[in-house]
């Protein structure tokens, strides 16, 4: 009966088993794309967020403004209910009715720690720049 011989007695290749630690450092490259794909579209996701929220609020001011009534109040009664922050709300001073807030949120999920989304938004009657 023949017994296991020594590495170095069976001839192999000093590279024997190199393909192992290609597949994992590959497979730890695509994961780290992975992540880091996930957190841009995370940000995206919370950016279109406050957006959205921004421009609702503004249209909601602008509405309330035609109507003579305190837009500011209206934007922030919105802004509010989703759960985010009015920085900052301004009326024009004139007769257009244009309405301007600035909006701001957190992220939520992973990008918690990362800081705060600020988003501007305008609107009033059709026709005033």
């Amino acid at each position: 009966m023949r017994g296991v011989q020594p590495r170095s007695d069976r001839g192999g290749s000093a590279e024997e088993g190199s393909a192992t630690i290609w597949v994992l450092g590959c497979s730890a490259v695509v994961a780290c794309a992975g992540l880091f794909i996930g957190v841009v579209g995370l940000f995206a996701i919370s950016r279109h967020r406050t957006a959205t929220i921004a421009d609702l609020a503004a249209l909601a001011a602008a509405q309330r403004v035609a109507r003579g009534s305190d837009g500011c109040a209206a934007a922030r009664m919105v802004v509010q209910a989703q759960n985010a922050k009015l920085a900052q709300c301004t009326v024009d001073a004139g007769k257009s009715g244009v309405v301007s807030v600035l909006v701001e949120q957190r992220p939520v999920g992973l990008l918690d720690g990362l800081g705060t989304v600020r988003v501007r938004s305008r609107a009033g009657p059709a026709g005033v720049r």
